[in-house]
């Protein structure tokens, strides 16, 4: 009897399909929320800080680093980001998709708005 093989398995690890990867190998995307210091502009609310909402593949954390470093940043981070507001942010994350992402931004910009806060990016 022939030893039957399917393309699956003779193809290189690489080029299989997204959905054939295994859930490790797959992107997580996340938003983040970044308070700024006051000298980025006045405040709309006095009671709210400056903040500047993102969405990355990268984890938060390591994303800020990359915008103080100037990588692919915000002149409003890199000049003016003070610290992470996980509690803004932390429970929509990680998300699957990139367009999920985007849509979560957008969502926690206008939250934000919405409660006082003065908000950059969120695209």
């Amino acid at each position: 009897m022939a030893n039957i093989v399917s393309d699956d398995e003779t193809r290189p690890s690489d080029t299989r399909s997204r959905a054939a990867r295994p859930a490790a190998a797959r992107h997580r995307y996340y938003v983040y929320v970044v308070e700024l210091d006051d000298a980025v502009g006045p405040r709309r609310n006095p009671r709210y800080p400056s903040v500047y909402v993102g969405q990355s593949v990268v984890p938060p954390k390591e994303r800020l680093r990359q915008h103080k470093d100037g990588c692919r940043s915000s002149r409003h981070v890199r000049k003016h980001g003070k610290h992470l507001r996980p509690g803004l942010y932390r429970r929509f994350n990680p998300m699957a998709t990139r367009d999920e992402a985007v849509a979560m931004e957008q969502e926690v910009a206008r939250r934000l708005r919405n409660r006082g806060y003065t908000v950059y990016g969120g695209h």
